[in-house]
């Protein structure tokens, strides 16, 4: 957090768009801080600017970093909201990254809301983006979002050669 603190006050003059993702990624690095206003007040701040940019890209990665900066309970609405505006500015850049990080956004505030037909499409476009980018963390968190779900849907058939698999591909991930 000390570093981009320091990024921060050496962001002078300020530049909208790196000031809003350095604020957002300030935000998510407290998300287990006591302190839930201070993150909550980056937060604001850091989508204030990036929507003020109006660059996509800005937006799509200050909201995915304020999306999980926000995580509790009683944001589950706000967190609702976020996501679909993440997948509107994750497909406005048509960077599959961002489209990763939505789909996963969309899947566990979807799961939050008991919304599950969402949820299942929101995994299954986490899947084909993980398996398009052949990254091996975005492989392992989507067989893990996979195993969870089907675990949580009662499928322990299912969920268990998932969880092997996410086993696997976060150790040869580094996870």
């Amino acid at each position: 957090v000390a570093a981009i603190e320091r990024a921060i006050e050496l962001d002078v003059p300020a530049n909208p768009e790196r000031r809003s993702r350095l604020l957002a990624l300030q935000a998510q690095e407290l998300w287990y801080d006591a302190d839930h206003e201070h993150r909550h007040q980056l937060a604001r701040q850091a989508l204030s600017l990036a929507r003020d940019t109006g660059d996509p890209a800005t937006l799509a990665e200050v909201l995915r970093n304020v999306y999980f900066a926000l995580w509790a309970p009683d944001t589950l609405r706000l967190r609702a909201q976020l996501a679909d505006e993440l997948a509107l500015a994750a497909a406005a850049t048509q960077d599959p990254a961002l489209r990763f990080w939505a789909a996963n956004a969309q899947l566990n505030v979807s799961v939050c809301l008991g919304a599950f037909d969402r949820a299942r499409a929101a995994l299954t476009q986490q899947e084909l983006v993980a398996e398009e980018l052949g990254q091996p963390t975005l492989r392992w968190i989507s067989t893990f979002s996979r195993a969870g779900f089907e675990w949580m849907s009662g499928d322990l058939q299912r969920a268990e050669p998932e969880l092997e698999q996410a086993m696997r591909l976060g150790m040869e991930a580094g996870e």
